[in-house]
């Protein structure tokens, strides 16, 4: 077990400067998050916790398995991105992976901005089985704050970074049927899917979909609502869209 006093050592300095880069190493916050890296066998690099977080956690987690630091609450506080630090941060390998046809249902999102947004679609993707996901120009999906909202989820599912013309030949070479939401759609509760297997589009949170995209999609929803309202927000629409569609495949 090793030690570590001050926030100047060059280690802790390596990990701060992961925060906010897009490397493979990212850096998570919290034993639950921990505990869904570890389910998803992925490589946690170093854990470092506090002394009471080490005695809390000992009997759970084999510390003499990974590269294990003990520090400071002050230190954890300089690593954390939260107000309420948990006493415990992890640093994991956490890979771009090569681009693959989906084989589940999948999301499309195009343009998301907001961290909150993309950690609750991820999220939410999780619970209705939409295991692929592709990001056109979206936030950084490691962030700290992507990370923290998706509670864990984000690391038992496939996320690929693309480009918009790479996301357009994947669904015309393979056939795939996409979804998107848009104003003129038909409502989703009257709708239903022609595939078994299909994807659903979900645009930038002010501007929607770009018009590539729509033109892509071979089928058009709305979610119908008051119309004192222009539109809901990007990860209420996901996710009301994606579980209503789950439920339209089942009752076929």
């Amino acid at each position: 077990m090793q030690y570590i006093s001050s926030t100047s050592n060059p280690l802790i300095k390596t990990l701060n400067s992961l925060k906010d880069n897009q490397t493979d190493i990212v850096i998570v916050e919290g034993i639950k998050i921990i505990r869904e890296v570890i389910n998803n066998n992925l490589q946690i690099e170093k854990i470092l916790l506090t002394e009471q977080k080490y005695e809390e956690y000992k009997s759970e987690l084999d510390f003499d398995k990974y590269d294990t630091y003990i520090v400071s609450e002050h230190i954890i506080k300089n690593l954390s991105s939260t107000k309420t630090p948990q006493g415990i941060v992890a640093s994991v390998q956490f890979k771009d992976i090569k681009l693959v046809t989906p084989s589940h249902n999948f999301l499309v999102l195009d343009n998301i901005q907001d961290p909150g947004n993309l950690g609750t679609i991820i999220r939410t993707a999780l619970g209705a089985n939409y295991l692929d996901l592709y990001l056109i120009n979206c936030v950084n999906y490691k962030s700290p704050k992507v990370l923290r909202s998706t509670m864990g989820a984000i690391f038992g599912l496939n996320i690929y970074k693309l480009s918009q013309q790479e996301l357009i030949s994947m669904v015309k070479d393979n056939n795939l049927e996409l979804i998107c939401t848009n104003l003129n759609g038909t409502n989703i509760y009257d709708f239903e899917p022609k595939n078994d297997l299909y994807g659903l589009a979900i645009g930038n949170e002010g501007n929607g979909l770009s018009k590539e995209l729509i033109d892509l999609a071979s089928q058009k929803i709305t979610i119908p609502m008051n119309p004192k309202l222009e539109s809901l927000n990007a990860g209420v629409s996901a996710g009301i869209a994606m579980y209503i569609l789950n439920y339209k495949k089942g009752a076929k």
